[in-house]
């Protein structure tokens, strides 16, 4: 689609590097306030690609550290999901943001009401990172930087290249586990193929799981499918965009949740609930207006579309995006972006909305830019 096609364009002629990146046309959406930058919102996320060296023990006197929780089993059916532990998120200091110079966003945390947010590792500090996501024990955390996909233990004492990107590959992020800790689903253009790809934790089979233009993807509980939102190529289905459920064993599209017959386009990837029952998204009006700017809900069957949230902000300059679940399955974190010093439309400040009441509660706020939430999973214990 025309629409998708320039926003990768336009999204990668900010990404350094210009003899692996800036032949590269589609990625993940991070956000956008006007049609313009929306268009480049579009790829924002999945394209940013900078990264993170070492995390390390920095936490302010009184905070847990995010590995002191014993690891659990994922569950095994859906609900029993565990606490809310540390938001990971990126932050981009505005002061730093100028003309022409690539975005550089950094790892932090903060407590589940967004207090005590600190960057992670003074290792760290120098070293730009992307697309933060905690594994389903707590444990790790994957990341993307230059260079491909990382993890690293919960407190930043080994990390561990995961995929690399070496020549020939021109871009990898958004990396997402499986329920069982044991496989990452990520975006990539390796190997002149453009997709989704899995890889084993430990690097091993690493295979393209559906070829397309996508978002940031998320597994379903149960670890049989994965959720995407984007399109295929034309070649295969014309009419293929929206929200894909693609089986995570061969890559076979078993359900497409149209969304532009409704009047919407999707602006970021997409979230799976603890329990299964819905996807959340972040959207604006089809023709890349604001009226229906917000997060939404849906059932995995297309069924009971909701809209959640209302961007509280000036038309045209204020969208709701990037939403991650809390681990409880009650609240759901998500990036608000607005007129704020130095953002391109994909950055803002966190916000957390209670999904049984609509409640909205800011979790960051001042001069830093945020977006990218991931939430650690804490034992019920």
């Amino acid at each position: 689609m025309p629409r998708l096609r320039r926003a990768f364009r336009d999204a990668y002629a900010r990404i350094p590097t210009p003899d692996l990146w800036s032949t590269i046309e589609d990625r993940e959406p991070r956000h956008p306030p006007s049609r313009p930058r929306l268009v480049a919102a579009l790829a924002a996320v999945s394209v940013a690609a900078l990264g993170l060296i070492l995390l390390a023990r920095v936490f302010p006197a009184g905070s847990p550290s995010p590995s002191s929780p014993s690891p659990v089993p994922f569950p095994t059916s859906p609900g029993a999901a565990g606490r809310n532990g540390l938001i990971a998120f990126i932050r981009v200091d505005p002061s730093t943001v100028r003309e022409g110079v690539p975005r550089a966003g950094y790892l932090y945390v903060a407590q589940p009401d967004g207090s005590r947010a600190v960057q992670l590792g003074p290792a760290s500090r120098g070293a730009p990172a992307w697309s933060p996501a905690w594994s389903p024990d707590g444990a790790r955390l994957a990341f993307e930087r230059v260079g491909g996909i990382y993890v690293t233990d919960a407190e930043g004492r080994q990390t561990t290249q995961v995929v690399p990107c070496r020549p020939g590959c021109l871009g990898l992020g958004s990396p997402a586990w499986s329920p069982d800790g044991g496989t990452l689903a990520f975006l990539g253009d390796l190997k002149g193929r453009h997709g989704l790809w899995t890889v084993n934790s430990d690097g091993s089979q690493l295979k393209l799981l559906k070829e397309g233009s996508f978002g940031s993807p998320d597994w379903s509980w149960d670890g049989r499918l994965v959720a995407v939102s984007g399109q295929v190529p034309v070649s295969e289905d014309p009419n293929a965009e929206g929200l894909f459920l693609v089986r995570a064993d061969t890559g076979e599209t078993e359900r497409v949740i149209h969304l532009r017959p409704l009047g919407l386009g999707v602006v970021s990837g997409v979230s799976w609930s603890p329990k299964g029952d819905w996807l959340a998204f972040g959207a604006v009006s089809a023709d890349g207006g604001f009226e229906r700017a917000g997060i939404y809900l849906v059932r995995p069957d297309g069924s009971d579309l909701r809209r959640l949230t209302v961007p509280a902000c000036p038309p045209d300059h204020c969208t709701d995006l990037g939403p991650a679940w809390s681990p409880d399955g009650q609240q759901i974190v998500f990036t608000r972006a607005g007129d704020e010093r130095g953002t391109d439309g994909n950055e803002g400040d966190l916000y957390a909305v209670d999904v049984e009441s609509g409640a909205i509660t800011p979790l960051t706020t001042g001069p830093g830019l945020d977006c990218c939430a991931s939430w650690q999973r804490l034992s019920r214990d």
